[in-house]
This record gives structure tokens, C-alpha cells and sequence, in this order.
């Protein structure tokens, strides 16, 4: 066993390398891929910096292949990567990402914003992310979410992909219009984003009704549990005819759920989206 000295001098010695790996480059250190996404990154790091000069910062902190700056408001207080759990009305959080293989070189982008309002129905969840190769995949998406005090009743997912979970298969459909215009569509008026909502969503629930007609939805037969905190064995087979009529009522009461809710919030989910996301910086940064 070492001894506590042992241990110290050991420590000691690690002790530059560790932070050596752990401490990120300054802003002005980072070699970006192209002018583009330095200016992309540059362009929003400034909009946070005007919004949230007075919140709590977490600075940028190195996490594997990310790199990621928070910043923070909360009735609570509390660190960012705390109050990014809570859902309590007065948090609001921004948290702008990089990915690197070796710094100081990066690349790609990562940007989510959270609004859990003092007043009002809604908060808002918005996220994208784009460029980050075989890490993390291109994204748009926004979550809108009813409040009851300070708790979630329901939500809504809008955005570049929504999907629907039947059984274990994931069936989703997405835009056909890059991202970007799918964000213009969505923020362009409460009728755009309506009609764009119930347009996914429509063509969500033919491909539910695609999938489950061939087959392409499976069910499963779950054998004895054998002890030993083992799960026991799942064996995939067809749906019966009763099944599948079961799974596609299921899915059509929640696509109905979406297209009801899109419907009656259209107007303030917009409110909320165009006041909460730095559309100028995101949508004109081609």
C-alpha cells in the first residue's frame, strides 16, 4: 500500500500535466477550421455576452472532446451545469459548445438556450449544433413545454427531425429544407410555424402508418428472469393484427396531442422563440 507521503509526491508531480490537459485556450488562442465558424462562434459569444453580462458564468471548461461555456440565471443561484437541471420559472441558461481532437484546434458548434419564464405558459428549450463530424450530428430543434408552477405538463418537440417512439423502434421524419430554412419557416410568423408543425407532423404519422403496415415494427416475446441481475432474453417477432392496431391508436392520440397543443400555443411559441434565440446570428451566418 503507498504511504500518504508516497501518494503526495506522486500527486505533486502529476499535478502540471493534469492541468495542462484540463485547461482550456482563450478565446483569442482557438484555431478555428475556417473564418466561417470563428465567425459564427464569435458572432454568438458576443449576443450571450450582451444578454447575460450579470448572470453567473461558468467558464469554459474542457470535457472530453468539448469544449463548453455556460452561462446562467436562477431564483436559486447556483453553478450553471446545476441550474441546467432545474426547471423552476426564473431559470433561464445558455451553454455554446466547441469540439476538438487536439487543441488548440476546433471545430463545429454547439448552442443551447433554456427560458423557464416568471410569467406566461410556456418555457422553451432550443438547441443546434452543426460541423461536428463524427462526434455529434447536424441539429435544430425547439422544445416547448407548458408550465404548472414550476413544474412541465406537457411538451412539444419542433424542429429540423421529430419523431415518435412505437415499442423500441424509433420512426422519424425529417425536413426537406436545411436547417436554416426549416428555423426561418418556424420563427417567420405563428401561421408559419403552425403550418411547418402540422406538416411534420402529418407526415410523422404516415410513416407511422408506413412502418407498422409492413411489418417494420417489431414486437417482442420476454423470456424468464434467470437471477444474477441478468435481463432475461427478448425474442423479436411480428405484431398480431390486435397489437398493431393497439400501437397505431397510441400513436395517432399522441400526434393528435401535438398538432392540438401546436395549434392552440402557436402564437406564444413563437413569442417565445423569436425573443429567446439570436435568430440573426444563427439564420445569417450562412
Amino acid at each position: 500500500m503507498f504511504s500518504t507521503c508516497r501518494l503526495l509526491i506522486i500527486f505533486t508531480l502529476l499535478s502540471p500535466m493534469l492541468a495542462r490537459a484540463q485547461t482550456p485556450p482563450k478565446t483569442e488562442a482557438l484555431s478555428f477550421e475556417s473564418e466561417t465558424q470563428a465567425s459564427r462562434h464569435r458572432a454568438l459569444r458576443t449576443w450571450i455576452l450582451d444578454r447575460a453580462s450579470q448572470w453567473n458564468h461558468e467558464p469554459r471548461g474542457v470535457h472530453g472532446n468539448f469544449l463548453t461555456e455556460r452561462w446562467c440565471i436562477s431564483p436559486d443561484g447556483g453553478v450553471c451545469s446545476a441550474v441546467m437541471r432545474s426547471q423552476k420559472r426564473g431559470t433561464t441558461w445558455v451553454s455554446l459548445e466547441l469540439l476538438h481532437h487536439k487543441l488548440p484546434q476546433v471545430f463545429g458548434l454547439l448552442l443551447d438556450i433554456a427560458q423557464f419564464p416568471k410569467t406566461g405558459d410556456l418555457a422553451l428549450r432550443f438547441a443546434f449544433s452543426e460541423g461536428g463530424k463524427t462526434i455529434t450530428n447536424d441539429r435544430m430543434d425547439a422544445t416547448f413545454m407548458l408550465l404548472n408552477k414550476d413544474r412541465v405538463d406537457e411538451s412539444v418537440q419542433i424542429g429540423q427531425t421529430i419523431g415518435l417512439r412505437i415499442i423500441d423502434t424509433d420512426v422519424s421524419v425529417t425536413s426537406p429544407t436545411p436547417w436554416r430554412e426549416t428555423l426561418r419557416k418556424m420563427t417567420s410568423s405563428p401561421k408559419s410555424l403552425e403550418e411547418f408543425a402540422t406538416q411534420m407532423l402529418n407526415a410523422l404519422q404516415s410513416s407511422v402508418d408506413e412502418k407498422l403496415n409492413k411489418g417494420e415494427i417489431m414486437g417482442f416475446d420476454v423470456g424468464p428472469y434467470k437471477g444474477g441481475g441478468i435481463p432475461p432474453e427478448r425474442t423479436a417477432r411480428p405484431l398480431t393484427a390486435a397489437e398493431k392496431e393497439r400501437e397505431a391508436k397510441a400513436a395517432k392520440t399522441e400526434i393528435d396531442r401535438r398538432k392540438a397543443f401546436v395549434a392552440k400555443y402557436a402564437a406564444a411559441m413563437h413569442a417565445i422563440l423569436v425573443a429567446e434565440v439570436p435568430l440573426d446570428q444563427i439564420v445569417q451566418l450562412q
